[in-house]
């Protein structure tokens, strides 16, 4: 986000406020100066693009936190590099819901990358009660024996090189009709800019999604005996009447069934619930 890191290490601790008069950083686009314990370094953020040529220099006679002083002013040279391409989901959440009453956008941020590839998976619905019972996450197990591949598509991003880029893209091209509800695998993959051969280059990402493309947002509150459920509506936030809701066990069986009421609400109270 247009913002570049430069560490210079210390033997000993420096407090920036007692180092900053002998600091000298050459074109002065410092923003903040701390002390990174991690580094054991100065860390200096500034306004530096790839390509600068960057002097830094620390003079003689600056304090260290252990008393002693820098006998001889240090000086180095550096060009700031270009950053290493990477491409990610905006969120970080490993669910993501989508309505499509709003199109099917999702978002994603990176830099340095010319294209996306999105390939994407419909989980069969009747599987949806293991998945969402499953406390590991396997994304190939998804993909590979409960759901459908719905396709592949490769989009060009546009961007200019070495500026972090957050946007939407519409996947309406991998899910064909817009109002065909289910629950997703979504994994991206990033073409890097220096990628010229297509026989040759590699991928960056390779991240995988849930997502859930629905405009309906139940809410569930359960008891020992009983299970209540909300059903509002996305888009609107108004209740949604007539809505099915079906509870299932953790062994995937169907436990109770039916439709809400004018205010999106409706009850259950099985006589054997069991887990669900």
């Amino acid at each position: 986000d247009g913002e570049c890191v430069i560490y210079l290490r210390a033997s000993s601790p420096l407090d920036p406020e007692v180092a900053r008069p002998f600091l000298k950083v050459t074109p002065d686009k410092v923003e903040k100066v701390i002390w990174d314990d991690s580094y054991s370094a100065l860390k200096i953020t500034g306004k530096w693009k790839p390509g600068d040529n960057v002097v830094v220099q620390l003079k003689e006679g600056v304090l260290a936190g252990n008393g002693t002083k820098l006998a001889k002013t240090y000086q180095t040279v550096l060009v700031i590099p270009e950053p290493e391409p990477f491409l990610r989901v905006d969120n970080d959440a490993q669910r993501l819901v989508i309505t499509p009453e709003y199109g099917l956008r999702v978002p994603v941020t990176g830099v340095n990358v010319k294209s996306v590839e999105f390939s994407l998976w419909r989980l069969y619905d009747n599987n949806i009660p293991v998945e969402m019972a499953s406390e590991y996450w396997d994304p190939v197990q998804f993909n590979d024996r409960f759901s459908k591949f719905s396709g592949r598509m490769e989009v060009d991003l546009m961007e200019p090189r070495n500026q972090a880029f957050h946007k939407a893209v519409d996947l309406a091209d991998l899910v064909k009709d817009k109002h065909l509800r289910g629950l997703y695998l979504l994994r991206i993959n990033g073409v890097p800019m220096e990628a010229k051969d297509p026989n040759t280059y590699w991928y960056v990402g390779g991240e995988d999604k849930i997502i859930l493309i629905t405009d309906l947002a139940p809410v569930a509150f359960k008891t020992e005996d009983s299970l209540k459920v909300w059903v509002n509506s996305l888009s609107g936030g108004k209740a949604v009447p007539g809505a099915t809701v079906t509870a299932y066990s953790i062994s995937n069986q169907v436990v109770a069934q039916g439709r809400t009421n004018a205010e999106g609400l409706i009850t259950f109270q099985p006589e054997n619930p069991g887990p669900w």
